[in-house]
């Protein structure tokens, strides 16, 4: 879904010519969801922010691209963090509102896969 709404981001936002070729390969993919969709409705909630969150990920590409040609990268990161951060903790509250948990803290397994993850994933790729 990333490819298919940079194809048309992209263009909008940088007044560049639609390649249609971009269009048809990744519109592939919305016949794919949409025939998962069709099939198998339970997970309503997951297809939905999974075809949101592509959106913002390519928006964020798109407008990342322009921002180092102008700022110091290790400038906007610090910031992207910051922000995801304060986001993030401003919105737990409300997904666990309606997500409630036992406990907002991994267990030691997943602990672990989490740092196989942050060191395999991040560190040594």
């Amino acid at each position: 879904m990333a490819s298919f709404f940079t194809a048309i981001f992209d263009p909008l936002i940088n007044r560049r010519k639609i390649k249609v070729s971009e269009l048809l390969l990744s519109g592939l993919t919305i016949i794919g969801i949409s025939l998962i969709f069709h099939f198998d409705s339970s997970f309503k909630i997951g297809i939905i922010l999974g075809v949101i969150s592509p959106a913002f990920a390519s928006l964020y590409t798109i407008y990342n691209q322009k921002l180092v040609r102008t700022y110091d990268s290790k400038l906007i990161n610090y910031y992207q963090m910051i922000s995801g951060t304060v986001g993030l903790g401003l919105m737990l509250p409300i997904y666990l509102h309606y997500f409630p948990e036992k406990s907002i803290f991994p267990d030691l397994k997943n602990t672990i896969y989490l740092f196989l993850l942050a060191g395999f994933c991040t560190v040594f790729i």
